[in-house]
Protein backbone atom coordinates (compact mmCIF):
# COMPACT_ATOMS: atom_id res chain seq x y z
CA UNK A 1 0.00 0.00 0.00
CA UNK A 2 2.82 2.04 0.63
CA UNK A 3 4.58 2.33 -2.32
CA UNK A 4 1.09 2.16 -4.63
CA UNK A 5 0.83 5.48 -2.80
CA UNK A 6 4.26 6.68 -3.61
CA UNK A 7 3.34 6.32 -7.45
CA UNK A 8 2.58 9.63 -9.49
CA UNK A 9 -0.61 10.54 -10.11
CA UNK A 10 -2.05 8.94 -12.93
CA UNK A 11 0.03 5.80 -12.66
CA UNK A 12 -1.18 2.51 -13.54
CA UNK A 13 -0.54 0.89 -9.71
CA UNK A 14 0.49 -3.28 -10.61
CA UNK A 15 1.39 -5.29 -8.37
CA UNK A 16 2.71 -8.89 -8.74
CA UNK A 17 3.21 -11.63 -5.57
CA UNK A 18 3.93 -15.34 -4.56
CA UNK A 19 1.37 -17.24 -1.97
CA UNK A 20 -2.19 -18.68 -1.56
CA UNK A 21 -5.33 -16.92 -1.50
CA UNK A 22 -7.18 -16.53 1.79
CA UNK A 23 -9.75 -19.24 0.90
CA UNK A 24 -11.43 -20.93 4.00
CA UNK A 25 -9.95 -24.37 3.27
CA UNK A 26 -7.75 -24.10 0.85
CA UNK A 27 -4.33 -22.87 2.46
CA UNK A 28 -2.15 -23.87 5.39
CA UNK A 29 -2.64 -21.08 8.43
CA UNK A 30 1.59 -20.83 8.33
CA UNK A 31 1.08 -20.28 4.25
CA UNK A 32 1.10 -16.27 4.71
CA UNK A 33 -2.83 -15.87 2.90
CA UNK A 34 -3.51 -12.96 0.68
CA UNK A 35 -6.49 -11.18 1.37
CA UNK A 36 -9.33 -11.45 -1.32
CA UNK A 37 -9.42 -7.59 -1.66
CA UNK A 38 -5.79 -7.22 -1.68
CA UNK A 39 -5.14 -5.20 -4.79
CA UNK A 40 -7.90 -2.93 -3.82
CA UNK A 41 -6.78 -2.57 -0.14
CA UNK A 42 -3.50 -1.82 -1.45
CA UNK A 43 -5.07 0.34 -4.13
CA UNK A 44 -3.64 -1.22 -7.03
CA UNK A 45 -5.47 -1.94 -10.23
CA UNK A 46 -4.20 -5.11 -10.59
CA UNK A 47 -2.55 -8.00 -8.84
CA UNK A 48 -1.03 -10.79 -10.51
CA UNK A 49 -0.27 -14.03 -7.89
CA UNK A 50 1.81 -17.04 -8.63
CA UNK A 51 1.41 -20.39 -6.79
CA UNK A 52 -1.73 -22.24 -7.14
CA UNK A 53 -1.82 -24.24 -10.12
CA UNK A 54 -5.27 -23.78 -11.52
CA UNK A 55 -6.75 -21.29 -12.86
CA UNK A 56 -8.61 -18.50 -10.08
CA UNK A 57 -9.82 -14.99 -11.66
CA UNK A 58 -12.77 -14.29 -9.33
CA UNK A 59 -11.35 -12.31 -6.38
CA UNK A 60 -11.30 -8.53 -5.95
CA UNK A 61 -13.56 -7.40 -8.85
CA UNK A 62 -11.36 -9.11 -11.10
CA UNK A 63 -8.15 -7.17 -9.54
CA UNK A 64 -6.67 -10.39 -8.53
CA UNK A 65 -6.03 -13.03 -10.95
CA UNK A 66 -3.95 -16.86 -9.97
CA UNK A 67 -3.24 -17.66 -13.29
CA UNK A 68 -2.48 -21.06 -12.40
CA UNK A 69 0.67 -22.29 -14.48
CA UNK A 70 1.17 -22.48 -18.10
CA UNK A 71 1.66 -26.15 -18.59
CA UNK A 72 -0.60 -28.38 -15.98
CA UNK A 73 1.77 -31.14 -14.84
CA UNK A 74 -0.96 -33.52 -13.26
CA UNK A 75 -4.38 -35.08 -13.63
CA UNK A 76 -5.93 -32.94 -11.20
CA UNK A 77 -5.13 -29.72 -12.65
CA UNK A 78 -7.84 -29.72 -15.51
CA UNK A 79 -8.05 -25.59 -15.24
CA UNK A 80 -3.97 -25.25 -16.22
CA UNK A 81 -2.24 -24.41 -18.77
CA UNK A 82 -3.19 -20.72 -19.78
CA UNK A 83 -2.01 -16.97 -19.25
CA UNK A 84 -3.74 -13.88 -18.64
CA UNK A 85 -3.95 -11.32 -20.74
CA UNK A 86 -4.29 -7.83 -18.65
CA UNK A 87 -5.72 -4.97 -20.03
CA UNK A 88 -5.82 -1.57 -18.46
CA UNK A 89 -7.59 0.99 -19.79
CA UNK A 90 -7.01 3.80 -17.21
CA UNK A 91 -6.31 4.05 -13.61
CA UNK A 92 -8.82 3.24 -11.08
CA UNK A 93 -10.40 1.27 -13.91
CA UNK A 94 -11.50 -2.55 -13.64
CA UNK A 95 -8.92 -4.67 -15.59
CA UNK A 96 -10.33 -6.47 -18.72
CA UNK A 97 -8.59 -10.04 -18.10
CA UNK A 98 -8.80 -12.97 -21.10
CA UNK A 99 -7.73 -16.43 -20.29
CA UNK A 100 -5.47 -17.28 -23.10
CA UNK A 101 -4.92 -21.03 -23.49
CA UNK A 102 -0.91 -21.98 -24.37
CA UNK A 103 -0.30 -25.68 -22.90
CA UNK A 104 1.25 -28.40 -25.53
CA UNK A 105 0.52 -31.12 -23.68
CA UNK A 106 -3.04 -32.38 -22.54
CA UNK A 107 -3.57 -34.68 -19.29
CA UNK A 108 -6.64 -37.14 -20.21
CA UNK A 109 -8.24 -39.21 -17.61
CA UNK A 110 -10.94 -41.88 -19.21
CA UNK A 111 -12.54 -44.81 -17.38
CA UNK A 112 -13.65 -47.92 -18.08
CA UNK A 113 -16.66 -49.86 -16.27
CA UNK A 114 -16.82 -53.43 -16.57
CA UNK A 115 -20.33 -53.18 -15.94
CA UNK A 116 -21.38 -52.07 -19.23
CA UNK A 117 -18.47 -53.20 -21.23
CA UNK A 118 -19.46 -52.95 -25.04
CA UNK A 119 -20.59 -49.03 -24.09
CA UNK A 120 -17.83 -48.32 -22.01
CA UNK A 121 -15.37 -49.76 -24.80
CA UNK A 122 -17.15 -47.58 -27.68
CA UNK A 123 -17.14 -44.77 -25.33
CA UNK A 124 -13.59 -44.68 -24.87
CA UNK A 125 -12.48 -45.31 -28.60
CA UNK A 126 -14.55 -42.10 -29.40
CA UNK A 127 -12.59 -39.69 -26.96
CA UNK A 128 -9.19 -41.49 -28.36
CA UNK A 129 -9.64 -40.92 -31.73
CA UNK A 130 -10.42 -37.01 -30.53
CA UNK A 131 -7.03 -36.76 -28.87
CA UNK A 132 -3.86 -35.98 -30.67
CA UNK A 133 -1.70 -38.66 -29.11
CA UNK A 134 1.82 -37.44 -29.60
CA UNK A 135 0.24 -34.91 -27.07
CA UNK A 136 -1.29 -36.25 -24.24
CA UNK A 137 -0.84 -37.60 -21.59
CA UNK A 138 -3.16 -40.32 -20.34
CA UNK A 139 -4.69 -42.16 -17.64
CA UNK A 140 -7.36 -45.02 -18.31
CA UNK A 141 -9.05 -46.48 -14.90
CA UNK A 142 -10.44 -49.93 -14.93
CA UNK A 143 -13.78 -50.33 -12.91
CA UNK A 144 -16.70 -52.44 -12.00
CA UNK A 145 -16.40 -56.36 -11.34
CA UNK A 146 -14.30 -58.61 -13.91
CA UNK A 147 -13.20 -61.95 -14.38
CA UNK A 148 -9.73 -62.94 -14.75
CA UNK A 149 -10.37 -63.65 -18.44
CA UNK A 150 -12.38 -60.41 -19.19
CA UNK A 151 -9.97 -58.22 -17.47
CA UNK A 152 -7.18 -59.52 -19.77
CA UNK A 153 -9.05 -59.34 -22.61
CA UNK A 154 -9.66 -55.46 -22.00
CA UNK A 155 -5.57 -54.85 -20.80
CA UNK A 156 -4.59 -56.53 -24.22
CA UNK A 157 -7.04 -54.47 -25.97
CA UNK A 158 -6.11 -51.37 -24.32
CA UNK A 159 -2.29 -52.49 -24.58
CA UNK A 160 -2.43 -52.36 -28.19
CA UNK A 161 -4.78 -49.47 -28.16
CA UNK A 162 -2.92 -47.03 -26.15
CA UNK A 163 0.02 -47.63 -27.67
CA UNK A 164 0.61 -44.01 -29.40
CA UNK A 165 0.50 -41.71 -26.96
CA UNK A 166 2.76 -39.64 -25.31
CA UNK A 167 2.49 -41.39 -21.92
CA UNK A 168 -0.56 -43.66 -20.99
CA UNK A 169 -1.32 -45.46 -18.00
CA UNK A 170 -4.07 -48.09 -16.82
CA UNK A 171 -4.99 -48.08 -13.04
CA UNK A 172 -7.03 -51.47 -12.34
CA UNK A 173 -9.51 -50.74 -9.64
CA UNK A 174 -11.76 -53.14 -10.79
CA UNK A 175 -13.17 -56.25 -8.35
CA UNK A 176 -12.42 -60.26 -9.33
CA UNK A 177 -14.93 -62.42 -9.90
CA UNK A 178 -14.82 -65.47 -11.26
CA UNK A 179 -17.32 -67.66 -13.27
CA UNK A 180 -17.87 -70.89 -12.18
CA UNK A 181 -15.90 -72.60 -14.64
CA UNK A 182 -12.67 -70.03 -14.08
CA UNK A 183 -13.21 -71.05 -10.29
CA UNK A 184 -13.47 -74.96 -10.66
CA UNK A 185 -10.53 -74.79 -12.75
CA UNK A 186 -8.81 -72.51 -9.99
CA UNK A 187 -9.85 -74.96 -7.49
CA UNK A 188 -8.79 -78.43 -9.68
CA UNK A 189 -5.37 -77.25 -10.57
CA UNK A 190 -4.57 -74.56 -7.99
CA UNK A 191 -6.20 -75.56 -4.37
CA UNK A 192 -3.87 -73.67 -2.04
CA UNK A 193 -4.72 -70.43 -3.83
CA UNK A 194 -8.68 -71.26 -4.38
CA UNK A 195 -8.64 -71.59 -0.55
CA UNK A 196 -6.61 -68.55 0.03
CA UNK A 197 -9.00 -66.61 -1.91
CA UNK A 198 -11.96 -68.09 -0.30
CA UNK A 199 -10.49 -66.82 2.83
CA UNK A 200 -9.80 -63.31 1.76
CA UNK A 201 -13.21 -63.45 0.30
CA UNK A 202 -14.54 -64.78 4.18
CA UNK A 203 -12.45 -61.94 5.77
CA UNK A 204 -13.59 -59.31 3.62
CA UNK A 205 -17.14 -60.66 4.01
CA UNK A 206 -16.60 -60.49 8.20
CA UNK A 207 -14.31 -56.75 8.17
CA UNK A 208 -16.60 -55.05 5.99
CA UNK A 209 -19.82 -56.31 6.05
CA UNK A 210 -20.54 -56.98 2.56
CA UNK A 211 -19.74 -60.16 0.76
CA UNK A 212 -17.31 -59.17 -2.20
CA UNK A 213 -19.17 -59.87 -5.77
CA UNK A 214 -18.63 -63.08 -7.60
CA UNK A 215 -17.52 -64.50 -3.94
CA UNK A 216 -15.22 -67.77 -4.29
CA UNK A 217 -16.17 -68.96 -1.00
CA UNK A 218 -19.91 -68.18 -0.58
CA UNK A 219 -20.54 -71.95 0.74
CA UNK A 220 -17.86 -71.64 3.41
CA UNK A 221 -19.71 -70.07 6.02
CA UNK A 222 -19.02 -67.12 8.10
CA UNK A 223 -15.57 -66.37 9.86
CA UNK A 224 -15.51 -65.53 13.59
CA UNK A 225 -13.66 -63.43 15.41
CA UNK A 226 -10.87 -65.83 16.83
CA UNK A 227 -10.83 -67.18 12.98
CA UNK A 228 -10.30 -63.85 11.45
CA UNK A 229 -7.88 -62.68 14.11
CA UNK A 230 -5.60 -65.86 13.07
CA UNK A 231 -5.91 -65.15 9.53
CA UNK A 232 -4.54 -61.56 9.76
CA UNK A 233 -1.80 -63.36 12.66
CA UNK A 234 -1.45 -59.91 14.24
CA UNK A 235 0.05 -58.01 11.07
CA UNK A 236 -3.20 -56.35 10.25
CA UNK A 237 -5.81 -54.28 11.87
CA UNK A 238 -9.84 -55.32 11.22
CA UNK A 239 -10.59 -51.72 11.18
CA UNK A 240 -8.08 -50.79 8.03
CA UNK A 241 -9.01 -53.37 5.77
CA UNK A 242 -11.42 -51.64 2.83
CA UNK A 243 -12.96 -53.72 -0.02
CA UNK A 244 -10.05 -51.73 -2.06
CA UNK A 245 -7.52 -53.48 0.02
CA UNK A 246 -8.79 -56.80 -0.49
CA UNK A 247 -9.15 -56.13 -4.20
CA UNK A 248 -5.21 -55.33 -4.68
CA UNK A 249 -4.72 -58.25 -2.51
CA UNK A 250 -6.90 -60.64 -5.02
CA UNK A 251 -5.12 -59.04 -8.39
CA UNK A 252 -1.65 -59.20 -6.37
CA UNK A 253 -2.10 -63.20 -5.78
CA UNK A 254 -3.49 -63.94 -9.43
CA UNK A 255 -0.39 -61.86 -11.19
CA UNK A 256 1.97 -64.53 -9.24
CA UNK A 257 -0.27 -67.64 -10.84
CA UNK A 258 -0.34 -65.71 -14.24
CA UNK A 259 3.39 -65.46 -14.42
Amino acid sequence: AELAAGLPAGSLRIGLTHGSLAIEGKHKPNDFPIALHAASRAGLDYLGIGHWHNWLAESDNGRIVMPGTPEPDRFANNDSGNVALVELSAPGQLPAVTKVPVATLAWRELSFDFLSPEASRATLSASLASFVPENTILRVVLTGVASPAQLSEVQAWLAGTLGGFLSAQVVNRTRVAFSETELARLRQEHPILAQVLGDIDRLETFATGTAPAGASAADAGALTLPEAQSLLNGKLELGTLTPEFFSQLRHTLLQEIAR
